[in-house]
């Protein structure tokens, strides 16, 4: 086994376990809260699980009442589209971008942890819960 639960300890790197896997379907997405607060957006598309921040910036929308498309979501309020790979937001007006969230799953369920700063650019995040 890998790691226990976060229970809000001050581990950073420490995934927290959070919904089974089966409750999103290929396609689709559900915003999950952490025990921190932070509500992250679980994203199931092209064979794998992703994660981003879950509220639109523009109006505060929560963005798992809109559309994947490939590996971009839609914010059914006003269009803006977030890209899951980098959290960066396309729009016509200035929106704030998403973190993302390394995904990984064991055990049927999904676990979560935000990922480093520095790892966001180099798309090369390690996604596999850490050795104890």
């Amino acid at each position: 086994m890998f790691i226990v639960e976060n229970r809000g300890s001050p581990i950073v790197d420490a995934y927290e376990k959070t919904i089974r896997a089966s409750e999103i379907a290929p396609g689709t997405m559900k915003t999950v809260k952490l025990i921190n607060g932070e509500k992250v957006l679980l994203v199931n598309t092209e064979g794998k699980f992703r994660g981003m921040g879950a509220i639109c910036g523009h109006f505060e929308w929560d963005l798992s009442d809109g559309r994947v498309q490939g590996k971009k979501v839609v914010c059914a309020g006003h269009g803006a589209i977030w890209d899951l790979e980098t959290g960066k937001a396309q729009f016509d007006e200035p929106t704030t971008d998403e973190p993302l969230y390394d995904i990984a799953e064991e055990d049927g369920f999904l676990w979560v942890r935000k990922r480093a700063a520095e790892a966001v650019g180099s798309q090369k995040a390690d996604t596999r819960p850490q050795a104890v």
